[in-house]
């Protein structure tokens, strides 16, 4: 099965705000990451136009999935139009740009960095995507564990490809996961792959 995934981080460094944008496959039984594109705005981009840029990823036909549901008799019964999931990351509990998102209809899976020694789920209705709260290390951990199993495809020429091969770098050498100034791209790639790293968990997740 593919689906299409864009993280954006938008706190890590002042100077950026960045999107990585990625194709999930299947293959071999393995949950594979084929990067379509990394981008960073300038500290000057105003909100309306990094936003823009967000949507029209989002309403793009070639992104949007469609799969058949199958009845009891296992017989198509229904198509399912799956649009590219977006995650966005905050450090604290403003989310009027997630909230922004949601008025028109678009789904936001929010994820706050914590110092917390676990993960946990704040479940909203409509369907318009859930908080998370996740310390740092859940978060890069699953990254760096795909990326060593060779599950992160990073086409050659791509941009701030390099940048974020360093940030993994850097974590791969400092387990403590210092700041460094990559990581805008790393968290950015982080938040869609720990998602769907642990998708079934996340599912079943209870507040309770």
């Amino acid at each position: 099965m593919i689906m299409y995934l864009l993280g954006m981080d938008s706190v890590s460094n002042p100077d950026f705000a960045t999107y990585v944008f990625l194709k999930r496959v299947w293959k071999n039984l393995k949950k594979q990451y084929y990067l379509i594109d990394i981008k960073r705005f300038n500290s000057d981009t105003c909100l309306p136009e990094i936003k823009d840029e967000i949507v029209k990823i989002y309403t793009d036909r070639k992104y949007i999935i469609k799969e058949p549901h199958f009845n009891q008799n296992g017989r198509p019964a229904i198509k399912v139009y799956s649009n590219p999931k977006v995650f966005i990351n905050f450090t604290d509990t403003d989310t009027c740009q997630t909230d922004s998102f949601k008025k028109m209809g678009i789904p936001i899976e929010t994820v706050f960095i914590t110092g917390e020694k676990r993960w946990r789920k704040e479940i909203h209705g409509k369907c318009l995507g859930n908080n998370y709260y996740v310390p740092k290390y859940f978060i890069v951990r699953n990254l760096l564990m795909a990326f060593e199993q060779n599950r992160i495809i990073i086409e050659k020429g791509l941009p701030f490809a390099d940048n974020l091969l360093n940030g993994i770098k850097t974590y791969q050498k400092d387990k403590d996961l210092p700041r460094s100034e990559n990581d805008d791209v790393v968290l950015a790639l982080s938040m869609p792959v720990w998602y769907y790293e642990n998708f079934l968990s996340i599912k079943s997740y209870s507040e309770e």
